[in-house]
C-alpha cells in the first residue's frame, strides 16, 4: 500500500487538531497548549520531562515573577501565554513582550516567536494582517515587541499585559515606565522572568517581593516533601545533601533525610509567604530538569572558575562577591565607641550629597589613610551647611554638582578655596581630575563609589558608636552594586553601579532603600583624596581669641562685607 505523500500528512495532521480544538477550553492557557499547540519540532505539546512547568501553565494569576536558570522551557511558556492572551482573551489592547534591546527583539521574534507560530496552524489563522518582527495582529488584539533602551519604544501604544523578558538586562526606570502603558486597562496582566544577576536587583528583587514558591518534591521513602532548591547549599564548599554520588561516578537527586532518590515529576508549588495579595513567584533551577544530571551540577560546584555564572545559570540564584555590593555588617561592624559630634577643632573634610535633602558626612584624618566619621547630618537650608563648613573647620569639602546646579555654584562661592562641585563624566578614566580654576572635580562613577567600598572592605574608616543614624548610614551603603555592563552597539563591557532594592526591615520605612549617604561618604573621601593641610585647622577661628570680630556683628555690613572682611583677616593671622 503506497504510504501518503506529505501533502495529505500535512491536510491530515490539520483536521485532527481542528477535531481536537472543538473540545478545548480556549479561555484556560493549559487547556489550549494541551488541546492544540505543537513545539517548533512539530511534536505535540507535552509537561514529560518538565512536569515543573505544569504549575506555571496552570497558574492565572495576573502577577508572575519567574527568577530562573538558563534553558528551562519558561520562554516558550511566557510565549505561548501572550498568544494565548491575544487570540483567545482579549478583544481590544493587546499586549507587549519586552525585551533589553532592539536586538532581542528581531533575534527572538525571527528564532522563537515566528517559528512557534509556524508549527501551529491554530496561531497562525489567528494571525491577522499585520505580521513584522515587531508587530504581529493575532486576532482582534495586537502583540508588540519592544526593546527597553528606548523612551520612545518603551512608551509608544497601550497595552493588557506585558512581559519583561532578562529584566536584570533592562534599566530599571524604563520598567517603570513601561508599566504605565496598562493605565488605561482593565485586565493589568505582567510576567518578569529572567536569569538573576545580583541580589536584590531585577528579577531577584521582583521575586523577594512575591510569594516566592519553590518546588517540592515528595520523597518515597520517608514521605517527607523535599525542596531541593531551599536544601542546596548558599555558599561554595558546603556540604551538599541533596545531591548523593553512587561508586560508578553517577549522582541523583536525593532527600536529605533518608538518602532516598527523588523522583522529579512527582513535585508541588509550595509559597513561602501567605498573602493573596502578593504576585506569584517561582524559583527554577537546573535541580528541576532531568536534561541537566545532578552529577553534573556536583562537579560544577566542586569545580568552577566562574560563580557567579554558576549561579545565575545553573542555580537561577543572585551573586555577589565581596567588592560588588557592602553588607548591613560589614558597615556596621566598623563603628567605635565614640558619639556623633556637632563640631570639631581640628581640621576636617566633608562631602554633601544633593536633593531632596542634604545628606552630609564629616570626617578627619586620624593618620596616614585612616579616617574617623564625626558626623552624619540631614539638613534642609544651604545655610545649615555654611554653619557646618565653619564649626568643623572644613578645609575641603565635595558637593554634588546636580540637581542644585545654581545653589551648589552659590555654595562654592561662599567658601572659595575649600569646595568643588563633583561631576560625573563616564568617559574619564583613571582618577579625579581636579579643576582648582572653575572648583570642579570629574570623575568616572564607578571609580568614585570604589572609593568607598574599598575604605569599608579595608577598614580604612572609624564610625560613630551605633545608633537609629548609624543604622540608617548603614542601610543606604548597601544598596548600590557593582555590575558589569555591554554597550550594545560597541560590545565594549564595563563595570557600572546599579541601585537594587533590599528588602525593607520591621521599623524601616523607604528611606532605607536610597543611598544618599553613600554618596555623601563618597564624596568626603574624594574630598579628603586630595586635601593635604594639617590635621590641625589652621583656619580654625574657636582658638583665636585676639581676633577682633565686633565691627562683622554692626548692621552698618552686608554679608558680602562681612564675609570679606573676615578672609582678611584670617588671611593676617596666618601671615
Amino acid at each position: 500500500m503506497p504510504r501518503p505523500s506529505g501533502k495529505f500528512s500535512r491536510l491530515r495532521k490539520r483536521l485532527a487538531d481542528w477535531k481536537r480544538s472543538a473540545t478545548v477550553d480556549r479561555r484556560r492557557l493549559i487547556s489550549w497548549v494541551l488541546g492544540l499547540v505543537r513545539l517548533e519540532d512539530g511534536q505535540p505539546f507535552s509537561f514529560r520531562g518538565h512536569e515543573y512547568l505544569r504549575g506555571l501553565y496552570e497558574d492565572e494569576f495576573p502577577r508572575i515573577v519567574v527568577r530562573k536558570a538558563a534553558q528551562l522551557g519558561v520562554t516558550t511558556w511566557s510565549l505561548l501565554l501572550s498568544f494565548h492572551l491575544c487570540a483567545n482573551v482579549l478583544k481590544v489592547l493587546g499586549g507587549i513582550y519586552y525585551f533589553p534591546t532592539v536586538k532581542d527583539v528581531r533575534d527572538f521574534s525571527r528564532g522563537r516567536a515566528g517559528p512557534l507560530a509556524e508549527a501551529n496552524p491554530g496561531i497562525l489563522s489567528a494571525l491577522g494582517d499585520v505580521d513584522s518582527i515587531e508587530q504581529k495582529r493575532i486576532g482582534k488584539a495586537f502583540l508588540y515587541f519592544r526593546g527597553l533602551r528606548s523612551a520612545i519604544s518603551v512608551k509608544s501604544v497601550p497595552a493588557d499585559f506585558l512581559i519583561f523578558d532578562e529584566i536584570d538586562e533592562a534599566p530599571p526606570d524604563k520598567v517603570e515606565l513601561a508599566r504605565k502603558r496598562m493605565a488605561h486597562s482593565d485586565f493589568r496582566i505582567e510576567v518578569a522572568l529572567g536569569n538573576p544577576t545580583l541580589p536584590d536587583y531585577g528579577i531577584s528583587a521582583e521575586f523577594e517581593s512575591s510569594d516566592r514558591r519553590y518546588y517540592h518534591m515528595k520523597c518515597p521513602g520517608c514521605s517527607r516533601w523535599v525542596s531541593p532548591d531551599r536544601e542546596f547549599p548558599t555558599k561554595l564548599g558546603e556540604e551538599i545533601s541533596v545531591i548523593r554520588e553512587e561508586q560508578d561516578g553517577t549522582a541523583y537527586l536525593a532527600c536529605p533525610h533518608c538518602a532516598s532518590e527523588l523522583d522529579r515529576a512527582v513535585g508541588i508549588w509550595v509559597p513561602e509567604k501567605q498573602d493573596p495579595g502578593l504576585a506569584h513567584g517561582y524559583a527554577m533551577s537546573h535541580l528541576l530538569s532531568i536534561k541537566v544530571s545532578p552529577a553534573q551540577i556536583l562537579e560544577e560546584y566542586r569545580t568552577t572558575r566562574f560563580p557567579q555564572i554558576f549561579w545565575n545559570t545553573t542555580l537561577g540564584r543572585p551573586y555577589a562577591d565581596a567588592g560588588a555590593k557592602l553588607t548591613r555588617d560589614q558597615v556596621l561592624a566598623l563603628c567605635g565607641d565614640e558619639p556623633l559630634q556637632e563640631e570639631s577643632t581640628k581640621r576636617c573634610t566633608m562631602g554633601i550629597d544633593v536633593g531632596g535633602r542634604f545628606h552630609v558626612v564629616v570626617s578627619r584624618r586620624v593618620d596616614g589613610q585612616h579616617r574617623k566619621v564625626i558626623h552624619l547630618g540631614v539638613h534642609h537650608e544651604w545655610s545649615e551647611l555654611d554653619r557646618l563648613m565653619h564649626r568643623f573647620q572644613v578645609g575641603r569639602a565635595v558637593i554634588d554638582a546636580l540637581p542644585e546646579l545654581h545653589g551648589a555654584k552659590e555654595f562654592v562661592g561662599r567658601h572659595p578655596g575649600k569646595v568643588w562641585r563633583c561631576f560625573f563624566k563616564e568617559p574619564v578614566r583613571g582618577g579625579a581630575s581636579w579643576d582648582d580654576e572653575r572648583r570642579e572635580v570629574s570623575i568616572n562613577r564607578a571609580e568614585a563609589l570604589d572609593l568607598s567600598a574599598a575604605a569599608i572592605l579595608e577598614g580604612r574608616i572609624t564610625l560613630p558608636r551605633r545608633q537609629p543614624r548609624l543604622e540608617l548610614f548603614a542601610a543606604q551603603l548597601t544598596v548600590d552594586a557593582k555590575k558589569l555592563v555591554t554597550n550594545d552597539e560597541t560590545g565594549e563591557q564595563r563595570y557600572a553601579y546599579v541601585l537594587t532594592r533590599p528588602p525593607v526591615m520591621p521599623g524601616e520605612n523607604e528611606e532605607y532603600r536610597e543611598n544618599h549617604f553613600r554618596m555623601a561618604l563618597t564624596y568626603d573621601l574624594l574630598a579628603a583624596s586630595s586635601d593635604t593641610g594639617p590635621a590641625v585647622g589652621a583656619c580654625s577661628l574657636s582658638g583665636v581669641a585676639d581676633l577682633d570680630t565686633r565691627p562683622l556683628h554692626r548692621r552698618t555690613y552686608g554679608p558680602q562685607r562681612q564675609w570679606r572682611i573676615l578672609r582678611r583677616r584670617v588671611r593676617e593671622m596666618r601671615r
